[in-house]
């Protein structure tokens, strides 16, 4: 009997105590209440607080920072649950937004766009399988945006009337460039020719299939990223012009991307990933013509271990041939095998003096 007794008083006890728990979680100050919700990684958690207590209730409708992740059983339940949010949340400026959509609704999307815009969204990303031309008019009202994400987006050569003041970064993911005329000819862009301001320029898994000739102008470009470009149209040249720019990353492993024109004045680091497993001396060619001679001016320059074996075994690419590359301090090969020993004539091909090193992390 003593013995029952005990075990419901500390069964008593321990309810009390998480109950003060509670008490002392729902006392805590709005803004660290937020900050926890913060961490959970979609709006949709941070709605089922309230059901903790009224304390909770309207915390959700003040955070600045919204997260919509398309996993619902179906694509109209997330639709409701989105809008009914947008509706119920307090009118207050937001500073992240982030919809994960993937589908074509283009009154929805535009719907996601004009709140995030008209609530001074500051970094935007979206992903829908969308023309931007339904939607470039309702980005360019922004001013305070600063990075945008967009995933999934084709006719991309509409970012040409993008005019974003404040926009500093911008990545497109799986995006599909387009160029063509009214009488079906393919025509030459230059996207981003609008965005001033952009300092930071990442161009991942995109698509050029229907582009004569592609350009990125960027007077105020530091960093770009070319990662798994797909250039169908195999006579499309891509020209860049960016004084500014100090980071070069490009990985171009299944389509080549053919460089018209490369002109880095500041580059400090130049990151290539491109294959030649093919056609190799004719690969290493377009290499050391176009390519390296646009990074002249990089200390740092990564390659893969196939280029550096490439220039090995057709020795003749190098003959007659003086290094492009004037700072060059650092020479790091990627992929390398440890018994992979740089001949002279290659190390002096791109500077005597540079420190080789291995990259076994990529």
């Amino acid at each position: 009997m003593a013995t029952m007794v005990k075990s419901k008083k500390a069964k008593k006890n321990h309810e009390h105590e998480e109950a003060v728990a509670k008490d002392r979680l729902s006392d805590l100050p709005d803004c660290i209440l937020h900050h926890i919700l913060s961490f959970l990684p979609d709006i949709k958690f941070c709605v089922r607080t309230t059901l903790l207590s009224k304390r909770w209730n309207n915390l959700w409708a003040c955070l600045p920072d919204l997260i919509f992740d398309n996993l619902w059983a179906s694509t109209s339940m997330f639709k409701k649950f989105v809008r009914n949010v947008l509706n119920k949340r307090e009118n207050l400026p937001v500073n992240k937004f982030t919809c994960n959509y993937y589908e074509k609704d283009k009154s929805f999307i535009a719907t996601i766009i004009n709140y995030a815009v008209s609530h001074n969204v500051q970094h935007f990303s979206i992903g829908a399988k969308s023309p931007l031309i339904y939607l470039s008019p309702l980005f360019n009202i922004s001013g305070s945006l600063k990075t945008l994400d967009l995933r999934y987006f084709n006719s991309i050569h509409l970012l040409e009337d993008f005019t974003l003041p404040s926009l500093t970064t911008l990545s497109l993911w799986w995006c599909r460039f387009f160029g063509v005329n009214g009488n079906g000819e393919l025509i030459s862009i230059d996207p981003f020719v609008g965005l001033f301001n952009l300092k930071s320029l990442q161009l991942l898994y995109c698509s050029m299939g229907r582009v004569r000739n592609f350009k990125i102008s960027g007077p105020q470009l530091d960093s770009l990223t070319m990662s798994s470009w797909y250039n169908y149209h195999c006579e499309c040249e891509v020209e860049i012009v960016a004084p500014k720019l100090r980071f070069f990353s490009c990985e171009s492993r299944f389509h080549p991307v053919k460089f018209s024109h490369l002109d880095f004045p500041l580059l400090e680091i130049a990151d290539i990933r491109a294959s030649v497993p093919y056609a190799r001396k004719k690969s290493l060619l377009k290499l050391i013509s176009i390519i390296f001679p646009g990074l002249y001016n990089a200390q740092t320059l990564v390659l893969p271990s196939d280029i550096i074996e490439g220039l090995m075994e057709c020795p003749d690419v190098l003959e007659d041939r003086s290094s492009p590359f004037l700072r060059l301090k650092t020479l790091k090969v990627r992929y390398c095998s440890f018994n992979l020993r740089i001949p002279d004539n290659v190390i002096k091909y791109f500077c005597e003096n540079i420190t080789v090193e291995d990259i076994t992390i990529f």
